[in-house]
């Protein structure tokens, strides 16, 4: 796992929580009734703690998906992977090919994702 990215995946949760903005799996914003967000996922809080937010991120610009692959300097199976351990708490298997043979190991990116998931609910 690439250090810099679980730093600032890290420093970005610390931000938002800061701000008043609780972390949370699943959606990446939740919003109060005037607009302001409450709650986000750790990409969420990526994109608040890069200044990225919901005017910011439409036309002419492609996403969120993209926006966060940029900053990470990832693909979005990377955060797809990402998604899989913070998200769901699953530890995804790969299949790597070994001469005549396959070998199942464990995806250090979805690995990662529930390490940071402990690290900010606790579980």
């Amino acid at each position: 796992m690439n250090q810099k990215i679980a730093t600032q995946l890290r420093e970005a949760c610390l931000f938002a929580h800061e701000q008043g903005v609780r972390i949370q799996p699943g959606a990446w914003f939740t919003h109060d009734s005037d607009g302001l967000i409450r709650s986000c996922c750790a990409i969420g809080a990526l994109l608040i703690h890069k200044g990225t937010d919901k005017h910011d991120v439409g036309s002419p610009n492609p996403g969120y998906v993209r926006a966060a692959c940029e900053i990470l300097k990832v693909d979005a199976m990377w955060l797809n992977r990402f998604w899989m351990g913070f998200d769901r708490n699953h530890h995804v298997t790969l299949v790597k090919k070994e001469k005549d043979s396959e070998v199942e190991i464990k995806d250090d990116v979805s690995g990662f994702g529930i390490e940071l998931r402990r690290e900010v609910f606790g579980r």
